[in-house]
């Protein structure tokens, strides 16, 4: 089995991001935030060993439709500059089984699973807790912001 891992991006100003950070900053006071970016993160998980065949596949699924994303509007990268904080979202529900055999019905049989979430690659002049507690969850009207604890989990890696 070969998994692969896919950011898309906006090319041009994303919106939620500009609104995100501006709030951020203004808002909840932070002003340690120096870098904010979202990305859609897809998994693709393939029967086939050969890396080089997933990506050529997702390459393809990605050229065909507009369901990883729209080329247009939107890129993508294989991995993430390290140098930042980089958080997962996930939320409780989805729609990944769905275009997983969607997917499967176009052709890609070897596809044996899709995961997505959003990720937010911050720069941020303070420790992980501090990101957690100023940035992250929305905990009141004066913390957190990214997500909502209520029905989405975050992991960093």
């Amino acid at each position: 089995m070969t998994s692969l891992s896919v950011f898309v991006y906006t090319k041009n100003t994303d919106l939620h991001v500009l609104s995100a950070k501006h709030a951020i900053i203004h808002s909840l006071g932070v002003t340690s935030l120096e870098l904010l970016k979202r990305y859609t993160f897809w998994k693709l998980t393939f029967d086939q060993p050969n890396e080089e065949e997933a990506k050529k596949a997702i390459e393809k699924m990605m050229a065909s439709s507009f369901y990883l994303l729209n080329p247009n509007k939107q890129a993508y990268l294989w991995s993430l500059n390290s140098q930042y904080f980089h958080v997962m979202v996930k939320r409780a529900s989805g729609h990944a089984d769905t275009l997983c055999t969607l997917f499967q019905k176009r052709g890609y049989s070897s596809l044996t699973k899709i995961e997505t979430a959003t990720v937010w690659e911050i720069g941020f002049s303070g420790t992980q807790e501090e990101l957690c507690e100023k940035v992250l969850a929305s905990t009141s009207s004066s913390k957190g912001l990214l997500l909502n604890p209520l029905f989405e989990t975050y992991s960093f890696f």
